[in-house]
């Protein structure tokens, strides 16, 4: 999250960032209680706020700063599904859709258990459909591989000392804008042998989001309406996925939401 917008309803971070694992190693969530409010599809209410909340969400709308981490625009707290305290900055409201940034990697995990629950990708150790030619060992990664950020590519992001060394920015607003996978194969080498060494990738969650998009939509006639057919309208989210002019959903980054939605997620 960061750069220039903290939507503040924190999606959770990226399924096991920290190390790969097998599926048989996943453990499902417990379900969700009966008797909470939200998520619903008739939207979030907002209930009494904690006295020591309202300071909290204050200041944060007033600590605006000149670094490169921006501003803040959105604070939601949700307790025991309620929405029990929101600020928003100015020009902000609960219906303003924000940028996403890292967060999409969380929508994109999902979209891929969505669609494993929907029995269009069988397991995560199978390999992942990607942009890299037959016999080319950069196509042999799993999801696992790819979702846990172990797919061994030499992608330039937390060490890159500049937006042009940056494989995630060229991808998303530089040479690669208009076809991410089209950049991966040309920038994307082999550093390291499959799910050994992590290595934080906001492009390879983009191709990702490109297969899992794929697996829901295999004649990419109209991917996003898939994504709210399986996701987001069965959770009541309004939540907008972009697209490069090929076609491959941005899901390292770009997903548009409220804060509301993204808390609803």
């Amino acid at each position: 999250m960061g750069k220039d917008t903290m939507t503040a309803a924190l999606v959770g971070g990226l399924l096991a960032v920290a190390a790969p694992a097998a599926a048989q190693d996943l453990h499902p969530l417990p379900a969700h209680p009966d008797g909470l409010e939200w998520p619903t599809e008739a939207g979030p209410t907002c209930g009494d706020a904690p006295d020591a909340l309202a300071p909290l969400g204050e200041e944060a709308m007033a600590s605006t700063r000149g670094d490169a981490l921006g501003e803040s625009r959105a604070v939601v707290v949700v307790h025991g599904g309620r929405i029990v305290a929101e600020a928003y900055g100015d020009g902000f409201g609960p219906d303003t859709k924000l940028i996403s940034w890292s967060m999409a990697k969380s929508i994109t995990s999902a979209l891929v258990g969505r669609a494993m629950q929907l029995g269009l990708i069988e397991s995560v150790d199978d390999v992942m459909p990607t942009p890299f030619a037959d016999g080319d060992p950069r196509g042999d990664r799993t999801w696992a591989d790819w979702l846990t950020m172990t797919d061994g590519l030499d992608n330039m992001e937390i060490a890159a000392t500049s937006l042009s060394e940056s494989d995630a920015a060229q991808s998303l607003f530089g040479k690669g804008r208009k076809d991410v996978a089209a950049y991966a194969v040309e920038a994307l080498d082999v550093a390291h042998p499959p799910g050994e060494h992590w290595n934080y990738s906001t492009l390879g969650l983009t191709l990702v989001g490109r297969a899992a998009g794929l697996a829901l939509d295999p004649d990419e006639s109209a991917p996003a309406d898939d994504f709210d057919r399986v996701l987001f309208d069965p959770i009541g989210a309004d939540i907008q996925p972009e697209f490069d002019a090929a076609g491959n959903f941005l899901g390292g980054a770009l997903a548009w939401a409220s804060a509301h939605d993204d808390a609803e997620f």
